[in-house]
């Protein structure tokens, strides 16, 4: 079992990228901080453990999950071959109205793309509001971004009804000795179910170094939470995986609380199996080893 960081994000964002790529994404806006619902418990205790750490990654990762279900392979081929404007009716009932803007060459992916969705129905979820992606590709496909922004964007019907705001740029590079594909941007409000999210200065960037034969993975962002307060997340430095290794043998996972509680991960403990960890509510520190394979960070680390 060979564990690949940069297979993580794409996962979730495959299918956006057979639409095209382009763009930048704005930057500076100081991060959201919610007030800590619950001040009497540190939010990092001994008793929590690393529960937080792959619940908080997943709802990261899910942002993503409705924009690659309404824009999956059939629809992205379409897309292509359009005109420069065009409806497109839902499997359920309703439409996607799109706009295309490109430079006229056959064959060529588009420049930019707004998609409006009308009550459009697809495996039970019905969507509303609009996507705007504006893009810069080679001709190869395999170099250049994407900046993806949803304006009132909706998801009801499925497990959670979904609502998205704020922009979002993909990046990726391709070279005869490394893939690097990265998120980025400076702000993304979601709601889902019961609870309200900004994720706020954020940055994902797994990189799959041929010449080398590792994987690594470095990330940040701040995560508020009407529900758990704001968290700031760092993986500082990059969590390595070198060969056909299961698990990181190096690398550090911090985060800290707006109450001051912190929980950290350290990979470089020599022992691929296992990380250790340092949990600090405030006033009092515990620590121990953990085996990766009974963590369950399922969003952090994956397998073929």
């Amino acid at each position: 079992m060979s564990i690949r960081f940069s297979r993580v994000i794409p996962a979730v964002s495959c299918a956006v990228l057979l639409t095209a790529c382009g763009g930048g994404s704005g930057g500076g806006n100081a991060p959201v901080v919610i007030a800590d619902p619950d001040p009497e418990v540190a939010f990092f205790n001994d008793d929590a453990k690393l529960g937080y750490v792959d619940s908080m990654l997943g709802r990261f990762l899910s942002v993503f999950r409705p924009i690659s279900n309404l824009t999956g392979d059939t629809l992205g081929k379409r897309t292509i071959a359009m005109t420069e404007t065009d409806n497109v009716s839902c499997s359920g009932g309703g439409s996607i109205q799109m706009s295309i803007t490109s430079d006229g060459t056959e064959n060529a992916l588009p420049d930019a793309l707004s998609i409006s969705f009308n009550n459009c129905v697809e495996d039970g979820e019905t969507s509303n509001g609009s996507i705007a992606l504006s893009m810069n590709l080679d001709d190869t496909g395999d170099n250049g971004t994407i900046t993806i922004t949803a304006s009132n964007f909706t998801v009801t019907g499925g497990e959670e009804d979904i609502a998205m705001n704020g922009g979002v740029t993909v990046a990726m590079q391709s070279t005869d000795s490394s893939d690097t594909f990265s998120i980025s941007g400076s702000n993304f409000s979601l709601s889902a179910g019961g609870e309200s999210i900004s994720i706020s200065d954020y940055n994902i960037t797994a990189i799959d170094n041929f010449s080398a034969d590792s994987s690594s993975l470095e990330a940040g962002m701040t995560v508020s939470s009407d529900v758990d307060g704001t968290v700031t997340f760092l993986v500082d430095p990059p969590l390595l995986i070198n060969g056909f290794d299961e698990y990181p043998s190096s690398g550090t996972v911090t985060m800290t609380h707006s109450d001051g509680s912190s929980l950290t991960m350290n990979a470089s403990n020599g022992d691929l199996a296992t990380f250790d960890y340092i949990i600090s509510d405030g006033t009092t520190t515990s620590s121990g080893v953990l085996r990766w394979d009974e963590a369950g960070f399922e969003d952090l680390l994956d397998s073929e």
